[in-house]
């Protein structure tokens, strides 16, 4: 059994499913808010049958309180396990940006074997370079090699990071990936124009322009800002012109841009291996993902079962407490159906109402979670809490349901 698929599996299951689910809640409340009388159901279930004194705000701060908890929970574990997952590909975009915009689709020029970015790999230096004049391969490929490295870098401040050096795979000055904000590098529209010795680093990783790093015994100073965050959990991610720095001179690949695959493996000839952009990130995903979503899928159905249990014996102990009530409701007239109705609206809204308070905890802790951890820029996104509404809302939902059906059957007066 691969664990690691079968975690991403579950994950991505509970993803897709918190869209219908919500969009059934938003009909189904939506649906008894149409005529008169439902819309007077619609206000039972959200006063619910609780006859206990004191303001109803405090009922619904008690009843709503396990399902925000709940989702708030779930939400911080989905936004984890997505960022340990797809981190990656913000790195993988900023290598294909390498090469300028042009026609085609980018294409990864790797030695055969090497799946993921902690691979080692190597590739002739000039591959694409030996074309003729009027040669296909000079005018059908677009591609630039590039260099990715394990290494540490060393903070001015004394701080050893783990970090993955990418850097131009051909000696001379070399374009960086785009750049935003503040910098002291020549620049070539969104670009720096390194010069050995210049680095570029994430904002967010907490350098500051002009200060000097070491990699490996040379010295980098930092002169720019990527526009968009390329650091990995626990690994910084840093641009940097190391072909001054005694480096091997084949660089770890390419990245092209063609018309199709053919074109590229055409052109990059013998011993190397062309993969798509997607494939490139789907084995970096199972990599990373491997590391740690199925510890997160463990954390996630526990979330899930433990709130979802505890959501469904409150509103099981809830029904039992109101059986009085609710009973004499129904000898005054009120349906089956109608009490059904009642009962779901009921759950679905104690599951709805916390949805703003917990979408805002939720990103609270993830801020908190981004500014701790190195190279996380977790975020709770719409299918992170439709997921985390979904679980909640179906347990709410179950719960009133067998209750329903348990009160069909019984007579409304017993001994």
């Amino acid at each position: 059994m691969d664990l690691t698929q079968l975690a991403r599996s579950v994950v991505d299951g509970l993803r897709l499913v918190g869209v219908p689910v919500c969009l059934a809640a938003v009909l189904v409340l939506a649906a008894m808010a149409l005529t008169p009388r439902s819309r007077r159901r619609l206000l039972l279930a959200g006063r619910g049958f609780q006859t206990r004194p004191g303001p109803s705000w405090r009922l619904w701060t008690a009843g709503i309180l396990l399902p925000m908890l709940g989702i708030t929970a779930l939400s911080a574990a989905f936004a984890i396990e997505s960022e340990i997952r797809d981190g990656q590909t913000r790195l993988a975009e900023g290598v294909e940006a390498l090469v300028p915009p042009g026609a085609g689709s980018p294409y990864w020029v790797l030695a055969p074997g090497t799946d993921h970015f902690m691979d080692t790999s190597r590739v002739s230096l000039g591959r694409f370079a030996g074309a003729a004049p009027g040669d296909a391969r000079s005018t059908a490929v677009l591609a630039v090699p590039f260099r990715l490295d394990l290494a540490v870098v060393t903070r001015q401040s004394g701080e050893r990071i783990t970090g993955l050096v990418l850097g131009p795979g051909a000696a001379g000055d070399g374009l960086s990936p785009p750049v935003a904000g503040p910098s002291v590098c020549e620049r070539r529209e969104a670009r720096c124009l390194l010069k050995p010795g210049e680095v570029v680093v994430d904002r967010e990783d907490g350098y500051a322009l002009g200060e000097v790093t070491t990699i490996r015994g040379e010295r980098y100073r930092v002169v720019g800002f990527f526009d968009r965050p390329m650091s990995l959990l626990n690994r910084t991610v840093v641009y940097a012109n190391t072909t001054a720095a005694g480096y091997p001179q084949d660089p770890f690949g390419y990245v092209a841009f063609a018309s199709d695959r053919a074109t590229v493996e055409a052109a990059a000839g013998p011993d190397v291996q062309v993969l798509s952009a997607a494939e490139v990130r789907d084995y970096n995903a199972q990599f990373w993902s491997g590391n740690a979503t199925p510890i997160l899928m463990l954390l996630i159905l526990l979330i899930a079962a433990f709130g979802g249990a505890a959501i469904f014996a409150a509103q099981r102990a809830e029904h039992l407490a109101v059986r009085p009530v609710f009973r004499t409701v129904r000898a005054i007239g009120l349906t089956r159906t109608e009490a059904g109705q009642i009962d779901l609206a009921h759950g679905l809204l104690r599951a709805a109402i916390p949805v703003i308070p917990a979408l805002i905890l939720a990103r609270l802790a993830i801020a908190a979670l981004n500014w701790a951890v190195l190279g996380f820029h977790a975020r709770v996104e719409l299918l992170t809490l439709t997921a985390a509404f979904g679980v909640v809302a179906a347990a709410s939902t179950v719960a009133g349901l067998i209750s329903w059906s348990t009160e069909r059957t019984q007579p409304l007066v017993t001994r």
